[in-house]
């Protein structure tokens, strides 16, 4: 029964991180300041925490052309804001789970 109920969290963890990616993404490409630099700060945090490696993965898989990046340095081009993203590029870029794309990983 332990292992049931452990499977239960692991879960509800995946669909959390799912949701609150998207949320973060979502906010990425927004073009209030505010909304954009808080979201790249968040994701930069996440991604530097214990579940970093899971978050950049599932990013990874759910959008291989990292087309919100794409689209939040369009948005800030010429304008105020766009360290928020070039600081969130440099944080996965810099990624220690960003080796494993020879093992086929990422």
């Amino acid at each position: 029964m332990a292992e049931g109920t452990s499977a239960v969290p692991s879960f509800q963890g995946k669909v959390s991180h799912e949701a609150k990616l998207k949320e973060l993404l979502h906010r990425l490409t927004l073009p209030e300041i505010k909304l954009c630099s808080e979201a790249a700060k968040e994701f930069a945090r996440l991604l530097k925490s214990e579940i970093g490696g899971d978050l950049l993965r599932e990013y990874v898989r759910g959008s291989p052309n990292c087309s919100e990046l794409l689209e939040a340095l369009k948005l800030r081009k010429d304008q105020k804001g766009m360290h928020y993203v070039f600081d969130l590029i440099s944080v996965i870029l810099s990624h220690g789970e960003g080796d494993e794309t020879e093992t086929g990983d990422v």
